[in-house]
């Protein structure tokens, strides 16, 4: 495969991944859970965000794969 193929097929993921990191506020997002593993609720109080705004935000770095998520609980 020659790096012009590679590039073709990883495009896409790739401009999910640039267009998600691209906001600044996914940016601290991904450093905060680099460090620890966090529920959606402590991150919105530490980040002082709604819960709509913070789905909102992990929904495009779950969609270009750069975070995982799980539900545990209710």
């Amino acid at each position: 495969m020659v790096a012009s193929e590679i590039h073709q097929e990883y495009l896409p993921e790739i401009q999910l991944a640039f267009h998600a990191l691209g906001e600044p506020l996914r940016s601290k997002l991904i450093e905060i859970l680099h460090r620890e593993e966090l529920c959606v609720c402590d991150l919105c109080d530490r980040l002082h965000l709604t819960l709509s705004k913070l789905s909102f935000h992990l929904r495009a770095l779950r969609q270009a794969n750069l975070v995982l998520s799980r539900q545990e609980g209710r």
